[in-house]
């Protein structure tokens, strides 16, 4: 009877062992696959993210505005809106975006502030970061390119000068009588073909941006007698726009002459009827195409210095 029960009890002892194996080793299991099934997660959003990082691109283009204040350009040249969410200059973090990121949808372009202002001399490295994690950096003043290179496109040298295409705009001006108030800079638009329609009195306002490459590195000033000349094509029709001192909100200011150091890149406004006036051009007729050209005058290296060179040509709709 005593071996039975020791049977009995042995019996039990390796069952109880045996479901305590067994539940262990379930428990492994279930956890192992809970495990591989978050693992997976996880890599699937790592996968994910990675993808849309790399859908990521972005083209930078650093300039000032008139108060010498650093924005940047920056074009969506990839397949996924962008979200900018911090901009870093050589003394750390300058404008923090990450309350408010600016949005960015594919092909389009949108200036970010750097919140930095150029001193005037030297360079400064600026890097833009999006809410994925990517960054573009660039330079400003842009570095002197390669004129024997491939990076022409988009521009143009006017012996010292390089003149950027895409940045050439026209402005509706608010103009009471014949006097310029309230160029509208939320009005821009490219200026290769021209709806007069949308102009207040037919007056019209013109930018582009210039910078200095100057090889021998020379400061070059602009003084008001440097002019937009357009010729009607077919006809010997002309018209000028002088260069203009235009302020932050958009009101034309006292006249000044324009100084770049090399490496420099501003914005030329043209406007008036005569030089250092307040005196405003008016737009072509509709149905006019006309070649435009670049009158620069003023010194080079303190040296008197003066140039022209056609640009583009536009039509007025």
């Amino acid at each position: 009877m005593k071996n039975d029960r020791k049977a009995v009890s042995t019996l039990l002892g390796g069952l109880v062992m045996i479901l305590i194996v067994t539940t262990v080793i379930a428990s492994f299991f279930a956890y192992q696959q809970q495990f591989n099934s978050r693992y997976q997660t996880v890599a699937r959003q790592v996968n994910d993210h990675e993808r849309e990082m790399n859908l990521e691109r972005m083209n930078l283009f650093p300039k000032i505005d008139l108060s010498n204040n650093i924005l940047i350009d920056v074009t969506n040249s990839g397949s996924n809106p962008l979200r900018i969410v911090a901009v870093f200059t050589d003394s750390g973090l300058s404008n923090d975006l990450t309350a408010n990121p600016e949005t960015i949808n594919e092909g389009m372009t949108s200036p970010i502030d750097a919140q930095t202002t150029y001193s005037g001399t030297g360079s400064v490295t600026i890097k833009i970061l999006t809410e994925r994690g990517n960054t573009a950096s660039t330079i400003y003043p842009v570095p002197s390119p390669n004129r024997g290179g491939n990076n022409q496109e988009g521009a143009s040298f006017v012996g010292p000068l390089k003149l950027e295409f895409s940045s050439f705009s026209y402005y509706k001006v608010n103009a009471p009588g014949n006097k310029v108030h309230d160029l509208v800079l939320g009005s821009k638009a490219p200026a290769y073909t021209i709806d007069t329609g949308s102009l207040t009195g037919n007056y019209i306002a013109f930018s582009l941006e210039i910078s200095n490459q100057d090889p021998d590195e020379r400061t070059i000033v602009l003084d008001r007698f440097t002019d937009l000349f357009d010729a009607q094509i077919g006809s010997a029709n002309t018209q000028v726009w002088h260069m203009a001192t235009i302020d932050a909100v958009g009101n034309l200011a006292l006249y000044q002459d324009i100084t770049l150091n090399f490496g420099d890149t501003v914005t030329l406004w043209f406007v008036t009827r005569s030089p250092a006036s307040d005196d405003g051009s008016k737009a072509f007729s509709p149905g006019t195409q006309v070649a435009s050209f670049l009158i620069f005058h003023g010194t080079i290296g303190g040296a008197a210095w003066g140039q022209n060179s056609p640009f583009v040509t536009s039509v007025f709709v």
